[in-house]
């Protein structure tokens, strides 16, 4: 078959200059961690752990070798496992924005890196158009900051240390709870001297 009529995908970083190769970087570096997440996985799985990190390892791998092989399927593989993510964590933790945060900014932050790289897979005869790279790449991650964001700037409910009635407590803040020397207020937590 003539070289010029092979439609065989092949590696940006051949066909586009410094914007190729540097998202075959990219790439390199996303199998690299899926590599880690697999093993890490792995390892926590067979502790009796989450299963969900050896799995999110192997499906960023496979994008990864995708993306480096200029295959349109790594940004869809990239995008479920966003997706997947987003649903396991609120699965896991419910709306509590301080534990959504390990689950999802890592993988918020790859997703809007690889929608950087618009300009080379724009160039390059995949069969991807800009409005699904930019809903999967930023769309989902934009989505996922909002998970995290909207719980810790507008928390639904607020359970103070006597259990959530709304009531100061009468009795110490924490049992280990001593009077400072000092005068130190947070050294003693009590019905007298409550901060909040």
């Amino acid at each position: 078959m003539n070289a010029n009529t092979d439609l065989t995908p092949t590696p940006i970083a051949r066909r586009r200059g410094l914007a190729g190769w540097a998202f075959l970087t990219w790439a390199v570096l996303l199998a690299m961690a899926g590599l880690v997440l697999v093993v890490m996985g792995g390892r926590l799985a067979m502790l009796g752990g989450s299963w969900y990190y050896l799995l999110a390892g192997v499906a960023l791998a496979a994008a990864a070798v995708c993306l480096a092989l200029g295959r349109g399927a790594g940004i869809w593989l990239l995008g479920g496992l966003l997706l997947a993510t987003l649903v396991w964590a609120w699965w896991e933790v419910g709306n509590d924005g301080w534990a959504l945060v390990p689950r999802l900014a890592w993988l918020a932050v790859v997703g809007l890196i690889t929608a950087a790289f618009w300009p080379a897979v724009r160039r390059s005869p995949w069969p991807m158009n800009r409005r699904p790279y930019l809903v999967l790449t930023v769309g989902l991650p934009l989505v996922m900051g909002a998970a995290i964001l909207v719980p810790l700037l507008w928390p639904s409910t607020i359970l103070l240390a006597s259990g959530g009635d709304g009531q100061r407590p009468a009795e110490a803040f924490s049992r280990g709870t001593v009077p400072s020397p000092d005068g130190n207020v947070s050294a003693n937590h009590d019905a007298s001297s409550w901060t909040a």
